[in-house]
């Protein structure tokens, strides 16, 4: 499975690289959201986790970009922003799931598996 992760803090984005490819991920990472955006506009994921304090691009703009371009692909949203305003935002900018740093890797690693479940019933009901 094909993940993009947007991180901009590089010693956290270099350690979940190394933790997601022992669970057999294939990771591609970036540090800011233009970045970002132009990989989501020319390749595909089955995932994204994705930042909201970017540079260059806000990770919530990466977000309404995405969802504009109808791409359906599930993002989880990692971010220190943990206010009620702020997860309500990200949700309704489209994303699939909100998680406040720290956090837990098991917890991050349940919700990839849980994200990844729900997509797979998604495309299963459209074939």
């Amino acid at each position: 499975m094909r993940i993009l992760l947007v991180e901009d803090n590089r010693t956290l984005a270099d350690w979940l690289v190394r933790t997601l490819q022992r669970d057999r991920y294939t990771i591609d990472c970036v540090y800011n959201g233009a970045d970002a955006d132009h990989l989501l506009c020319t390749q595909s994921y089955e995932l994204v986790i994705l930042d909201l304090a970017l540079p260059r691009l806000d990770g919530r703009e990466v977000l309404r970009r995405m969802r504009r371009r109808s791409a359906e692909t599930p993002v989880l949203i990692l971010t220190a922003c943990d206010s009620l305003d702020g997860r309500v935002d990200g949700l309704d900018a489209g994303a699939d799931d909100f998680m406040a740093k720290p956090f837990e890797v098991r917890e991050l690693e349940a919700r990839i598996r849980a994200l990844v479940r729900r997509r797979g019933r998604r495309a299963s009901r459209t074939r």
